[in-house]
């Protein structure tokens, strides 16, 4: 017989069940929900930031090239505040006053070196357009057929039915090699004469620079803060952190590769001058600039130069151009991480692969822009957690 207790007890135990199995089903169906509005906030998210990119794209590859000439006039000013303001501090003269003299004084120093170091360049690279077809017919081609000869003689030795298919390779070869070389120079002039072409908008565009940088010299800290003033409160703060550390990666850059540019330079000039080439400093000087370039680098100067050594049978030159650039690339693959690396906070493979997408979306200035950008951005994160 059933009593009131033992009712009592299937009672609380049917209950108890019932709560456990409600629990479970609860729990699941919060956790289902937290799912679904997780997804949702991931795709809000991912459009809102979506859109900014999207803007930000559009902005960089459409606005930025008309903005060009008043950003470069801006970071020369912002370059040359610093100095400009301490030395108007300690002479107790008004900023703009120490300010514009010292931008005429850079603009000055800036065209004559361009002067100068044009038109040496120049003057070698039109005598070298103009050497070509005779360097080809009284180095290259003699070197090419003392190398057809051993190679036949070879042949004749250990396959005598491969002579006739391996001349007829060859001649093909020197006529379209000679074809090459004698459209090369016009070629060479044609292209010349396009950037030629060019040079007028280039020349509008840094004139709209030079002006505007006296303008912003002018008025520089009423200009700032009229700019500051547009922002809300809350993103003031946070474009000024932007900015400063902005100002520290780009000096960051500025100084790491400027002194390896100069010890690429200094080695170059060292190395060329023991081999006895011709104007050993220019040619060390355009190398060392063409150095920043993370792909080419030296390496798509020396190589090609050590290749086209050998062909022409001066093995001695070849050996001691590759020897340059193997010491070359070994100084700067040590030292570059450790004067560039570990100052900008950046991974080696975060840092080439921001250049790649840099330079595929916005060419050279995307090159340098997005590792500048990533660096900002870590700089910005570790700030925010610490």
């Amino acid at each position: 017989m059933i009593n009131i207790h033992d009712i009592f007890t299937l009672l609380t135990v049917f209950l108890l069940e019932l709560w456990r199995h409600m629990r479970y089903d609860i729990i699941i169906i919060q956790i289902r929900w937290m799912n679904v509005e997780n997804k949702k906030a991931f795709i809000i998210n991912s459009l809102y930031y979506g859109i900014i990119l999207f803007f930000a794209y559009l902005g960089i590859k459409y606005l930025f090239p008309v903005l060009i000439p008043f950003l470069i006039a801006f970071i020369v000013v912002w370059l040359l505040k610093h100095p400009a303001f301490y030395l108007a501090d300690k002479w107790k003269l008004k900023k703009k006053w120490v300010l514009i003299p010292m931008l005429t004084l850079i603009y000055v120093s800036v065209f004559l070196l361009i002067v100068k170091v044009g038109s040496n360049a120049a003057s070698v690279v039109g005598n070298f357009i103009l050497q070509i077809p005779s360097i080809y017919a009284e180095q290259i081609l003699p070197a090419l057929q003392n190398a057809y000869q051993h190679i036949s003689v070879i042949l004749q030795e250990t396959n005598p039915d491969l002579v006739l298919e391996f001349e007829s390779l060859f001649q093909e070869g020197l006529i379209k090699i000679g074809a090459f070389i004698s459209n090369s120079s016009g070629s060479i002039v044609r292209t010349v004469s396009g950037y030629a072409a060019s040079v007028p908008s280039v020349f509008v565009k840094i004139v709209i620079a030079i002006i505007s940088s006296y303008f912003i010299a002018s008025d520089y800290d009423h200009i700032i803060e009229f700019v500051l003033n547009l922002l809300p409160g809350k993103w003031r703060e946070k474009v000024v952190r932007v900015a400063e550390q902005t100002k520290n990666i780009i000096w960051i850059f500025l100084r790491s590769y400027s002194i390896l540019m100069m010890l690429t330079f200094v080695e170059l000039s060292i190395g060329l001058s023991l081999l006895k080439i011709p104007y050993a400093l220019l040619i060390s000087l355009i190398i060392a600039v063409f150095d920043i370039l993370p792909i080419l680098g030296t390496g798509g100067v020396l190589i090609p130069w050590a290749i086209i050594a050998a062909l022409i049978g001066d093995y001695g030159m070849a050996a001691g151009i590759l020897v340059l650039y193997v010491v070359i690339t070994a100084i700067r693959n040590t030292l570059e991480p450790k004067i560039v690396g570990k100052q900008i906070g950046l991974h080696p493979l975060a840092t080439l692969i921001s250049m790649f997408i840099g330079a595929r979306l916005f060419g050279i200035i995307g090159l340098f822009g997005f590792p500048v950008t990533l660096s900002i951005i870590v700089r910005m994160r570790k700030m925010e957690q610490n």
